[in-house]
């Protein structure tokens, strides 16, 4: 009694030892997906918005389900963000909505220490050079001595 492959129908193999099985379920999962728009990535199949968000295309193949951190709202059925604590409806964080930032203003960033000791150094070694008391390599910078020379 010949054998057939219940994956592709074919008789001389068994489904196991099938080697038509990967191209079986590349074929399945490519009739699963919906066709290419060809206005999206072809990839991930999100189109990037013009004020830099992104969203599921058409073609996307859950395009018709919502987003994990989205829900409904029980009482007036908007789509708000997960985190959404609004008791009433009013105040919903609404998905997908860009709001301005609120706050007090950013401060500017205050100079890194390290850059400014070397600044310090820099003003104090140009001031010492306008003096005349350049020192020498070797030179103790404040007692104008030599190593060879300092006390011991």
């Amino acid at each position: 009694m010949p054998l057939t492959c219940y994956e592709c129908g074919v008789v001389g193999h068994t489904s196991f030892e099938c080697p038509n099985k990967a191209g079986l379920a590349e074929d399945s999962y490519q009739a699963s997906r919906p066709r290419w728009c060809g206005l999206c990535d072809q990839r991930s199949r999100h189109l990037e918005l013009p004020d830099g968000r992104v969203k599921r295309c058409q073609c996307h193949p859950e395009s018709h389900l919502q987003l994990r951190h989205h829900r409904k709202c029980p009482h007036c059925h908007v789509t708000v963000v997960e985190w959404d604590t609004a008791i009433d409806c009013e105040h919903h964080i609404k998905a997908g909505e860009i709001k301005p930032y609120v706050g007090s203003r950013p401060t500017a960033p205050e100079p890194d220490k390290m850059s400014k000791a070397a600044q310090q150094a820099a003003e104090s070694r140009a001031a010492r050079e306008q003096a005349g008391e350049t020192p020498r390599p070797g030179d103790f910078i404040g007692t104008g001595q030599t190593p060879r020379e300092y006390p011991a």
